[in-house]
């Protein structure tokens, strides 16, 4: 997964991003969740609606807290979109979205956020739908990995926004390498 903003290079501060990730699904869900983090503020929709949320248990000390979305209900077999807008109110800020749906079958897909991802700094009404045809919409500017700065150590990132594998990369890349 990627930190993304809309393509412009620079993040200004007083700035909202808008963000469209259409997927076809062939056949009904299960389950289907996603870790997210909106900094500094934003919202999520699926398919025009709004998911429930809660928070995992997170060090303490740690000044962002990542949500988990679920939204499993909210797809369907078919087109389907999930939408968010994120605010951006002082320095940095951006989308990151690691996430799994779970099919009928038991098939698994994995959600990320990177620049496949269309994004746009304004979205007319009607943004959110199924049916907006956001063709002009460019695909979204990458700007970092779960280990960029300040989020790699302001949030519960490395545990909720890496896979399984890349945790053990990072492990064995980062962590033993100091003690070795």
């Amino acid at each position: 997964a990627r930190w993304i903003w809309f393509d412009s290079k620079e993040i200004k501060p007083a700035t909202y991003a808008y963000y469209r990730f259409t997927l076809d699904l062939d056949e009904d869900v299960r389950e289907a969740y996603a870790f997210i983090l909106m900094d500094d503020a934003g919202h999520m929709w699926v398919n025009g609606a709004a998911p429930k949320y809660s928070y995992p248990a997170q060090p303490v000390h740690l000044q962002l807290k990542i949500p988990r979305y679920d939204f499993g209900k909210l797809l369907k077999k078919g087109k389907n979109v999930l939408a968010f807008r994120v605010f951006n109110n002082l320095l940095t800020g951006g989308l990151f979205m690691r996430g799994e749906i779970t099919l009928a079958s038991g098939k698994k897909i994995t959600l990320i956020s990177d620049r496949n991802i269309k994004a746009a700094p304004a979205a007319p009404e009607n943004w959110k739908s199924i049916s907006f045809n956001d063709s002009t919409w460019k695909n979204a500017w990458e700007f970092g990995d779960a280990l960029t700065s300040p989020w790699a150590t302001a949030s519960h990132i490395l545990e909720f926004g890496l896979s399984q594998k890349e945790k053990a990369l990072y492990m064995r890349r980062y962590v033993i390498g100091l003690f070795a």
